[in-house]
Order: C-alpha cells, then sequence, then structure tokens
C-alpha cells in the first residue's frame, strides 16, 4: 500500500513577487503572474469577444480584482461570475482569484431556482455578470434576504459605468492581497443525496498540485493551444481555464453553447489549430461519429474524464486520430483528478484503468471495515494527499460524513469517501467498477437520484416519488420517475410535473420518463425494491399533427427510432420527448443518411419539432425555407408573434429568439417577396406592409396581433400596424429593433453585387480573406459551406434571387416614407453605432413608446447575447398581454 501511494514530489515554484506581484507562489494567482512576467507579448487568449495577450489579461484582470476589492470582497470571500464562455469570463474567474477569494460560476442556462439557491447558499459579496444575463437572474442576485444587510453587490461587467470605472483604476497588482495556498480557489456545486446541492470548496494549495503535475505530465509548450468548451460548472473547467495560462500555452474558448455542437468544435479545434481538448466519452463518441473529426490531426493529445471510458471507444479513437488519448478520474471533491491513465500503454485491454494516482495524492481500495481489499477484489475507492477540498461549505455534518480520518496517512489526515466502486488489478492499476450508491452520471455530470426524488417529491400531488436509471434502447442511460398520488381523487398531471422539473433542474437531471405507480413496492426488510418496478412508461403525448409530406414522414420516423416512442406526430419536441444535445447529434446524422441533407445541432435546438425542422431543410416548396410566411416554431396557444424581415429579406436569424420567448406564443418569420422563381418585387413600403398583412391573416384572423421588425422590418412592421389598425383590428406589440422613422425620401444607395458579396459573409461570420481567391459567387459559396453557415444550402439561382431582393429592399427603403399608428412600441436601439433618435418615433405612435439601449451594433442584434437581452424584454411583455387577454 505504501508502494503504491509513494507519489511525493516537491513542486517546482516560481520565486514570491514574480514580477510587480507579491502573489504567493503556490496559487493559481502566484503562477499566472510568473507567466505573464515572462512572456507579456504571447496571445494568451483566442475568443470572439476578444483576442488579449498576457500582459492584457494580466492587466484587464488586476484592474477588475482591484475593483472587487474597494467592493468589499476579502480574501477567503466568495465571488459569484455569471458570465457566459468568453475572454471576459476568464477575465472574471482570475480577477477573482487574484482577490484571495473563491469564484462560484453560474451557468446562466440553469434554471432560476438552482441559481437561487446557490447565492442563498453561498451568500457570495459580489455577482458579476453581463447586461444580457442580468435581466436573467432571480432576485437573490441583487437580494440576499431580509434585514439591513441584505443588498448584494451585482457588477455588470459590459455597463458603460463599469467600464468607466476599470479603466481608471491601476494595474498593478502589487496592492492585492491574493490568496494563500490553504484559501479557496474555487466554489462548486454538485448534485446532492438530500434534495439539494451541496458546495464544494477547493484550496489553490490542491489545484496548484494537480495544474503542476499535469505540466509536468503532458508538457504543453508555447505553440500549444488548449480548448476551453466545458462550462464553468463543472470541475474540467478548471483546468481548461488556468492549464493553459501558467504555462504560456493559449487558451481557445469557443462560443457560448458551442460545447454541444461536434461539428462547431471540429471546425474550431481546425481553424484555431487546437491541439489539446477534452472530452466526456459520450461526447467523444458523437464527436467521434462527425465526418469533420477525422480532420482534426492537429490535435495531440485528448484527455477523457467524467464517465467510464469504454475499450471500444478508446479503440475508434485510435483508428481515426493520431493524438495521444489520457483516461482520467476523480471527484470534484479532490481537485478535479487524481488518477491517470495513458491509453497507449496496454492499448489492447478490454477495460481502460483509470490508472495509478497523481502527485501527492493517496488511492485506497478498502472494504467495509476499512481494511485494504485483497489485490483483484472490488471496495470502495477512498482518496487522500494535498488534492482534498476543504469539505461542503455550511455542510459540517455532511463534510464529516465524507471526509473521514485516515488510518494509513500522517497523522491528523483525512480520506475522502468517493462512494466509487474499484479495484487494484495484478497489474497494478485501478478499475472503476460501478458505484456502491444512487449516484450515477448523466452525460458526464454526476447525479444524485435523492436530489431528483426530492424535487418530485416536493409537487403538490405528488405521494412518493422514486428515480432511477433506465438504459434507453438508443443506449443512453435516461431517468425514469415513478410517483404515487397524494390523493385518489386528484391525480398527478404527469405532464405538468415534467414542466414543473424542467423549470427547476437542470436539463439533464429531468426524467425523460414518468409512470403512475399504486404504491412504492417494498422488499421484506422494508427497502425500496427497485426491481419490482415496471417499466418506464413514456409520457401521454399530447394530439398532434400528422406528417403532410415525405420528409415530415421521416423525420417523425427518425425521431421515433432515436427517443424509442412508438409514433411521432409533426408537432412533438425533440427535446421534450428525451432528446439532449448528444443525441441531437445523432439526430442530424441520421437525417444525413437518411435524406442526404445537412442539418447542424444548432438547428435542431432552434427548430426542435418535426413541423420546424421540416421548414429548415426546406424539402416542400410551401413551408421551404424560402417561403413568404416561414413558421420558426409551430403551435402555441397564445397570439404567435410576426417577424418582418430586415433589408436582406430573410427571416432565419429570428429563430434564435424563440428560446427566449414563452412556449405558448408560436413564432413565424415574413420573408421578401421575389425569393421564390417568379414572385414579382413590390415597388413601394406600402405594398410590401398590405401583402404581408395579407399573409399573417392566413394564419390568424383576427388580432389582437404582434408584431417585430429589425431594420427595414422596423418600418414595415409599423405600417403593418396601421393597415391593421384601419381594419378595425387590435395591435398589442409593436417591436422595433433598431428601426428609425422617416420623414423624406433619401438617396438610393448603389448596391452592386461586391456588396451583395461581402454582405453574404457577413452574415456567415466571415472575412473576405478567407476565400480561396478573387470575391465572386463562387469563392464566396465555397467560404460559406466550409463554415457550416445555413446559407450554404442555397443555390447559386437561389442566390441570385436574393441579390436582386436585396437590391429592390434598398430602393423601396430610401423611398419609404413613415406614417403613424394609433399603438404604442417598444424600441430597441444598437448603441455601439447608432443612426438615429428612438425619440423621434413618438410622432408616428398614438401610444406610448418604450426604449432599450442595447449595447451592441446593428448588425449585431441577431447575436447571442444581444438577443437574449431582446428576449428577456419581450418575453415579459409578452407574459403581460397575456395575462390582460385572460382577465
Amino acid at each position: 500500500m505504501n508502494g503504491w501511494n509513494d507519489t511525493g514530489r516537491a513542486l517546482e515554484l516560481p520565486a514570491r513577487g514574480t514580477g510587480d506581484s507579491g502573489f504567493e507562489p503556490e496559487t493559481i494567482a502566484g503562477l499566472f503572474a510568473d507567466q505573464a512576467a515572462r512572456t507579456p507579448g504571447r496571445s494568451a487568449i483566442v475568443a470572439e469577444d476578444a483576442h488579449l495577450t498576457y500582459a492584457e489579461l494580466d492587466a484587464r484582470s488586476t484592474r477588475l480584482a482591484t475593483h472587487l476589492v474597494s467592493r468589499g470582497v476579502r480574501r477567503g470571500g466568495i465571488v459569484a461570475v455569471a458570465v457566459p464562455r468568453s475572454a471576459a469570463l476568464t477575465v472574471a474567474l482570475l480577477a477573482v482569484v487574484k482577490t484571495g477569494a473563491a469564484y462560484l460560476p453560474i451557468e446562466t442556462d440553469y434554471p432560476s431556482e438552482r441559481i437561487a439557491h446557490m447565492l442563498t447558499d453561498a451568500a457570495p459579496a459580489v455577482v458579476l455578470t453581463t447586461g444580457a444575463v442580468r435581466d436573467r437572474l432571480p432576485e437573490e442576485a441583487e437580494n440576499a434576504g431580509e434585514g439591513a444587510e441584505a443588498a448584494r453587490t451585482l457588477i455588470v461587467l459590459d455597463d458603460p459605468a463599469t467600464a468607466h470605472a476599470l479603466a481608471v483604476l491601476p494595474a498593478d497588482a502589487g496592492a492585492l492581497a491574493g490568496p494563500l495556498p490553504d484559501s479557496p480557489a474555487y466554489l462548486l456545486y454538485t448534485s446532492g443525496s438530500t434534495g439539494r446541492p451541496k458546495g464544494v470548496l477547493v484550496p489553490h494549495r490542491g489545484i496548484v498540485n494537480r495544474l503542476l503535475w499535469m505540466q509536468d505530465t503532458y508538457r504543453l509548450g508555447a505553440d500549444d493551444r488548449v480548448l476551453q468548451k466545458t462550462p464553468s460548472g463543472f470541475d474540467v473547467s478548471v483546468w481548461e481555464f488556468f492549464w493553459p495560462l501558467i504555462t504560456g500555452a493559449v487558451q481557445v474558448a469557443a462560443k457560448p453553447g458551442g460545447h454541444r455542437d461536434p461539428r462547431y468544435l471540429a471546425e474550431l479545434i481546425q481553424e484555431a489549430e487546437v491541439t489539446t481538448a477534452h472530452f466526456v466519452p459520450s461526447m467523444l463518441e458523437v464527436f467521434l461519429a462527425s465526418p469533420e473529426a477525422a480532420e482534426c490531426t492537429g490535435l495531440r493529445r485528448v484527455v477523457c474524464s467524467g464517465e467510464a471510458l469504454p475499450a471500444g471507444l478508446r479503440d475508434r479513437f485510435r483508428a481515426l486520430l493520431p493524438a495521444e488519448l489520457h483516461n482520467l478520474y476523480g471527484p470534484t471533491e479532490a481537485s478535479v483528478d487524481v488518477t491517470a491513465w495513458d491509453c497507449a500503454e496496454d492499448a489492447d485491454a478490454p477495460v481502460v484503468p483509470i490508472g495509478r494516482p497523481v502527485w501527492n495524492t493517496r488511492t485506497y481500495v478498502l472494504d467495509g471495515t476499512l481494511a485494504p481489499a485483497p489485490v483483484g477484489s472490488s471496495g470502495e475507492l477512498y482518496l487522500g494527499g494535498v488534492q482534498l477540498a476543504h469539505g461542503y461549505l455550511g455542510r459540517p455534518a455532511l463534510t464529516a460524513e465524507r471526509f473521514v480520518a485516515d488510518p494509513y496517512g500522517p497523522a491528523g489526515s483525512r480520506l475522502y469517501r468517493t462512494g466509487d466502486l474499484a479495484r487494484i488489478t495484478r497489474a497494478g492499476v485501478l478499475e472503476f467498477l460501478g458505484r456502491t450508491d444512487d449516484q450515477i452520471k448523466i452525460r458526464g455530470r454526476r447525479v444524485e437520484l435523492g436530489e431528483i426524488e426530492h424535487a418530485v417529491s416536493r409537487y403538490p400531488t405528488v405521494g412518493s416519488a422514486i428515480v432511477v436509471a433506465h438504459r434507453a434502447p438508443s443506449g443512453d442511460t435516461q431517468l425514469a420517475a415513478y410517483v404515487t398520488d397524494r390523493d385518489a381523487s386528484e391525480p398527478v398531471d404527469l405532464a405538468a410535473l415534467r414542466d414543473h422539473l424542467a423549470a427547476v433542474l437542470i436539463d439533464h437531471m429531468v426524467p425523460v420518463h414518468y409512470t403512475r405507480i399504486d404504491e412504492v413496492p417494498v422488499t421484506p426488510n422494508g427497502k425500496v425494491d427497485k426491481k419490482a418496478l415496471p417499466a418506464p412508461e413514456q409520457l401521454e403525448q399530447q394530439p398532434g399533427r400528422a406528417p403532410r409530406n415525405e420528409t415530415e414522414t421521416a423525420l417523425c420516423e427518425i425521431f421515433a427510432e432515436l427517443l424509442g416512442h412508438e409514433s411521432v406526430t409533426i408537432d412533438d419536441n425533440f427535446f421534450t420527448l428525451g432528446g439532449h444535445s448528444l443525441l441531437a447529434t445523432r439526430l442530424a446524422s441520421r437525417i444525413k443518411d437518411r435524406l442526404d441533407l445537412e442539418m447542424s445541432v444548432v438547428s435542431i435546438f432552434e427548430a426542435p419539432t418535426v413541423a420546424a425542422l421540416a421548414v429548415r431543410l426546406g424539402q416542400d416548396a410551401a413551408t421551404g425555407p424560402l417561403s413568404g410566411l416561414l413558421p420558426l416554431r409551430a403551435g402555441g396557444t397564445q397570439s404567435p408573434l410576426f417577424c418582418v424581415h430586415p433589408l436582406g429579406g430573410l427571416s432565419w436569424p429570428y429563430a434564435g429568439i424563440a428560446e427566449h420567448l414563452p412556449a405558448e406564443v408560436g413564432l413565424f418569420g415574413l420573408q421578401a417577396s421575389g425569393l421564390s422563381e417568379g414572385d414579382p418585387l413590390p415597388g413601394t413600403l406600402e405594398a410590401m406592409a398590405a401583402e404581408y398583412v395579407a399573409r399573417i391573416r392566413t394564419v390568424q384572423e383576427q388580432g389582437p396581433y404582434r408584431l417585430l421588425g429589425w431594420s427595414l422590418g422596423g418600418r414595415i412592421a409599423h405600417a403593418m400596424a396601421a393597415l391593421l389598425e384601419e381594419a378595425g383590428q387590435e395591435v398589442e406589440l409593436l417591436a422595433l429593433l433598431d428601426a428609425y422613422p422617416q420623414t423624406e425620401e433619401a438617396e438610393e444607395s448603389d448596391f452592386s453585387e461586391a456588396d451583395f458579396l461581402k454582405g453574404i459573409l457577413a452574415a456567415a461570420d466571415l472575412e473576405p480573406s478567407a476565400l480561396g481567391g478573387a470575391l465572386n459567387l463562387d469563392t464566396v459559396m465555397a467560404a460559406v459551406r466550409a463554415a457550416g453557415n445555413d446559407l450554404a444550402g442555397m443555390s447559386a439561382d437561389q442566390l441570385r434571387r436574393l441579390q436582386r431582393v436585396m437590391a429592390n429592399s434598398y430602393r423601396v427603403d430610401a423611398r419609404g416614407l413613415t406614417g403613424r399608428t394609433g399603438s404604442g412600441a417598444v424600441m430597441f436601439a444598437a448603441t455601439t453605432d447608432q443612426v438615429g433618435d428612438p425619440e423621434d418615433w413618438r410622432e408616428h405612435l398614438g401610444g406610448e413608446l418604450e426604449v432599450h439601449p442595447v449595447d451592441a451594433s446593428h448588425n449585431d442584434l441577431m447575436r447571442p447575447e444581444p438577443l437574449a437581452e431582446i428576449g428577456a424584454v419581450l418575453a415579459k411583455k409578452l407574459a403581460a398581454t397575456a395575462r390582460v387577454d385572460g382577465v
């Protein structure tokens, strides 16, 4: 046992106070300060929002750290960080670390109830966020509770006042106290068996040991680029953030949500020349299935952890890519990973081991009496050494239960009971065998069934609740909930229960199956007999429409096969039926195999029903992607929102707003005439408005109507509102996205083919430098197809028609004058390139004008962060009008 755990290693640390800082060297702050002092001009971060050198990252994080200290943050405190993945997120995390406080990452797509619990439980002194996220945070982000001390400081990083405050601060870290080696570095919340998540507090000493071991073992160099794609609330993200930054390598940050899309990841790995990446095994499986994965030959090393790595997956990886593959193991309570295995060692073993302990850690396989299990026999895995967490925040009893005295280590040392079953093989390596309790892993995330059972049992009509893991025909692990009725006269509405759980649990914790049982089966000794539970049942599907064409029929069949349903309607939602991001990848692959059509994972999230996907695929001419009235989200019990195209003529960009709006609101896009062959072009803005009113009344004959328009579309929507009012109809929402009234004709702008082609590149987030030759239709479309943009599906003829439509839009825009409507409006004004005064609208409205500035450029309003900000305001407006209608 002592030989096995002979892992002692003195860390090679920089001298204290390297550079201008006085940070302790055995801290993340100290290691980064040393690296920044040695390579100030070297690239540190590549992200969508910024590219930063080490000097720039050091200066920005120091200024923010100084600002945090001025707002009361102290060593040992906690700062919550609710910022989407970006360079700004890394700046925020590093700033918190420099203050000596621990950062608490808040995943912005978590349910409000979970975020509220984390903020209440951790009681951070400060919450860092962005303007787009702020409106989605619960009130606990600014209010800590009752009493005079209840106020919590909220700092909006992209607020102009914050930017001004930071700009005048010195970039001198010497004034910062910084952390000590035993100071907490971060606080991560994991699933809790008692029904509430528990916060794990990890010190610098532990994670520094982990990072320096990793560097000694895998040797990042100046030419290495590490992909940061793991959500910040998952512990793997810690080394993705900081390992490259303490070694002189580059951190490449994936876009928010990009971790779900294997095709995007493969393209990013190639384009950004990523050399190092992490995958949970289940995500590695779908990544390798993506055709683009085989092109990622620049990868040098891939790290797996979070789930057991199957030998077959190891072999498929080795056959496809030349990179090293490493299998690591460790819980959040032990600074991410404590054992490691190089898959090149014993490369054909039928079981992939989790390896041997890393520096300054100890692993024991013990029986029920804490005696060592014989070699080859199973036992519970215990961990010891420098990487153990301080424990669970505010949970002394639970900490004492899981962190126990170490009978084999130095006096006063502790062991962590993992609850994992393992064995030491005769070859001297650890093999993972499963769990001793009800904890499972869903897509690499730890899940305590007890937490889900607690959430289910809190539903008012539920009597008893049991949640089990179920193996689906697809091979995925799915959660199945069994409930009894609290009162037989009021049976549980299983669909409503599912919707409730979706609002309070993280998506991977929401059960897929729901089964009502008369009573809970028990064994002779009174314990729940899970083996006696009936097979889990699918929720009874709501009535929906049958497929109307061959494409919808094929999609219904694919949905049913993939998700294990007997039948699917065109209105069924892929995710409501049990789909998730990994299955979405398989769905895209099956669509390609069956229909020979490309479908991105992002498109599946934006259009998750069969009907909406069929529109995206564009197989039916009547409901194709160039149709005049495009259903972006079908269904809904309330009046739909009609979105009028901008100058470009297409309403596709509005698809992203669906996720921010109430599910009861359908979403339709109005697209320009002339996109389909033979369509005439309207000569005036008034003619456009009249045609579009006729279109929407084929879907909704009577008001109240809801209209939204961006750019030229805002002016058209305003004209439509006037026409609807003339017809005696009510317009209850008129939303204008950076559109301004026009009272006199403007000079017509020239719209050349070069302007059109550059516009296509801009829509695909490409620069002219991305072309493989001169600027022409062929080179532009080759670049667009390589980027996987939605425009890649358009033919040359369709693009020529789009060019004709855009030229007409410029003419109509220049000539069209703005009239007056009796309704009010909500106006969103882009502030970084503002071209008009929102107050000018007052002369053209009979009702109130409500203006919301958006910190973005006109062309960036449909990007995720501005769109989330706009969506949050619209969601409140739509909810308010729905309440009024229901009175």
